[in-house]
């Protein structure tokens, strides 16, 4: 239950985190100078599509075996939880890595 609203509060607050790096262009104000935040986050769309679909698809995959596995958990289902976690975090990680990227420009200019 904890890693479904962690995944749906992140996909919630995208849109807004979108929103704030429109003003931050519109006012001349991007804290990644020289960089333009809003193509860095447009060129990363791919990779994160791919982490939302990879956390969507560990949280059902989760659900499934809590809910197949339901009187035995941790012995029968155990193998599908720790493939359901490991994916969960392997988006986490390509969600933080889309989040922190900086990508270098100098070769576009």
């Amino acid at each position: 239950m904890v890693v479904f609203l962690a995944v749906t509060l992140r996909m919630a607050v995208q849109p807004f985190y979108l929103e704030w790096m429109s003003a931050v262009i519109s006012t001349n104000d991007a804290i990644t100078f020289p960089h333009t935040p809003i193509i860095a986050y447009n060129e990363t769309f791919g990779l994160r599509i791919s982490a939302w679909l990879m956390s969507v698809f560990g949280i059902l995959m989760m659900g499934y075996s809590v809910w197949r596995y339901r009187n035995a958990v941790f012995t029968s289902g155990l193998r599908m939880v720790l493939a359901s976690s490991a994916i969960i975090l392997i988006a986490e990680i390509l969600n933080r890595f889309a989040f922190f990227i900086v990508k270098s420009w100098s070769s576009d200019v």
